[in-house]
Parts: C-alpha cells; sequence; structure tokens
C-alpha cells in the first residue's frame, strides 16, 4: 500500500459524473453489504461457519443545488423519471502531478442508480436552495473492485 504523509482526499478533489456528464453536487453517500448467516450445530452455540451471504445496496442520498437539480431535471422524462436507471462515478483526482507525493486518482462507479425520492425547499435567507435526492443502486465498485461476487468476472 502507498502513503503519502500528510494528505488526505477532500471534497474539492471530487467530481461526479452521470450518464458520461459531470453533475455539480455538494454531497453524496453511497454503501453496500453482505448479510451472512451463521451456521451452528444443534446443542453448540460456536458458529462453525457462515454462509457467502447477500448482496445488498443502501438508499442514499446525493445533494445538489435547486439550479443544478432544474438542469438534471431536463434530462429525465416527463413521466416516470424514478424509473430511469443510470452510472454515476464518484472520482477524486490528486492535482498534484508529482509521481513520488500524488494521491494519484480513484473512482467509484454506482451502477443502474435510480432516483426513488427528491426533497427540496425555499427559505428566505441567504442559505442556496438545495435539493435532497434519494437514490438506490444496484452495484458498487470501489475503484473496479466490487464487495460481492459478480457473474463473469475473474478475481
Amino acid at each position: 500500500m502507498r502513503h503519502v504523509a500528510g494528505k488526505a482526499v477532500d471534497g474539492s478533489m471530487v467530481t461526479f459524473f452521470y450518464q458520461g456528464g459531470d453533475v455539480p453536487i455538494t454531497k453524496i453517500e453511497y454503501a453496500d453489504n453482505l448479510t451472512v448467516a451463521d451456521v451452528s450445530k444443534l446443542g453448540s452455540q460456536e458458529i462453525e461457519a457462515t454462509t457467502p451471504g447477500k448482496y445488498s445496496t443502501e438508499e442514499k442520498t446525493l445533494e445538489m443545488t435547486k439550479a443544478h437539480w432544474e438542469e438534471l431535471l431536463l434530462t429525465f422524462p416527463g413521466n416516470g423519471f424514478g424509473n430511469v436507471r443510470g452510472t454515476g462515478v464518484v472520482r477524486a483526482e490528486d492535482p498534484d502531478t508529482d509521481v513520488l507525493t500524488s494521491l494519484g486518482s480513484q473512482s467509484d462507479t454506482i451502477q443502474n442508480m435510480r432516483i426513488t425520492g427528491v426533497a427540496g425547499s425555499y427559505e428566505n435567507s441567504e442559505a442556496v436552495s438545495m435539493v435532497v435526492l434519494k437514490y438506490k443502486p444496484q452495484q458498487i465498485r470501489w475503484s473496479g473492485k466490487t464487495l460481492n461476487r459478480v457473474a463473469g468476472i475473474l478475481p
């Protein structure tokens, strides 16, 4: 593992691409899980084995300004945009190009994202009007790797 002392990734290094275009968001969350079951013999409290597990993704959120939401909304159909599935890529890129000190780039792919909820608000203040989208993906690839076994993919 490569460690670069004194450096870390922050939001100023991150971009979000959705359906091939850059979408200016302010925050995104994503997560996946393997739910395993324990196996024990009758009369025993010891775990003898665990199953490979069932893969699932979590419904999470992403946030953007109301103005940027209105632009993105134009790309969706007028009826049933919650049924549209798309792929998002969260990419962090270190602007430092020195091979000895750069963190390089990392990208996580969120496949088959489907919007499951939209919440927005306005207030009489200096605050920016934001929209929070709930979405549910079918698969997450963490820098190209998967938590679960995917058919047709070699280890």
